[in-house]
């Protein structure tokens, strides 16, 4: 079936991940938290790409498709977060804001990404930028005013979460600042502006 498929797939694109675990310098306890943040990703990732497949037709607002993004790109986003608390030998609470803070980050990027579809400059962006006619897409139940403002929500959480974490996270902070920089100036600058 074509979740089989999906779901075999990512878990063979993800497997590589797994092999690092397995030989990189992390201790056996944190292999095993690394192993269930990869698998619960992996979980996610399939169960998101599922509903890509098959139903956003389902989804009726912007909480509906940040849920749909969490599956996708915030389990990854989150996942990688939540390993490094794992390296750095961080305690579950500051792990699981980590985790949480990646989930946001990574919803915000898919926002944006939609966006990016809608006003991209092609040129700068690098891919084929057209909204997906064979699918339900954020357009279909909000302006893209509302679209970019929701992923700035989503990206403001996640750095109010990394505040919270008591460590200097300065070096993810300037990553989600250079990221929504690489944003504004993939924009056509007459979309830019009916975002403001």
């Amino acid at each position: 079936s074509g979740t089989a498929k999906v779901i075999l797939n990512v878990f063979g694109y993800l497997s590589h991940f797994d092999a690092y675990v397995i030989h990189g310098p992390a201790s056996l306890e944190q292999n095993i938290k690394i192993f269930d943040e990869l698998t619960l990703a992996k979980i996610n990732l399939a169960s998101g790409q599922e509903i890509d497949l098959s139903d956003t037709q389902k989804i009726t607002d912007l909480k509906g498709f940040a849920d749909f993004y969490r599956l996708k790109t915030g389990s990854l986003y989150g996942a990688a977060m939540a390993t490094a608390a794992h390296l750095g030998s961080e305690e579950p609470a500051k792990v699981d804001v980590y985790r949480e803070a990646g989930n946001n980050l990574g919803i915000s990027f898919q926002f944006d990404d939609d966006i990016l579809d809608w006003g991209g400059d092609q040129d700068k962006v690098k891919k084929t930028l057209v909204l997906d006619n064979r699918r339900k897409t954020p357009f279909d139940i909000a302006t893209p005013k509302e679209i970019f403002t929701i992923g700035e929500v989503y990206a403001e959480r996640a750095r109010e979460l990394l505040g919270n974490t008591g460590k200097n996270v300065i070096y993810v902070k300037r990553l989600m600042s250079e990221m929504k920089r690489a944003f504004n100036s993939k924009m056509l600058p007459r979309k830019l502006a009916e975002l403001k």
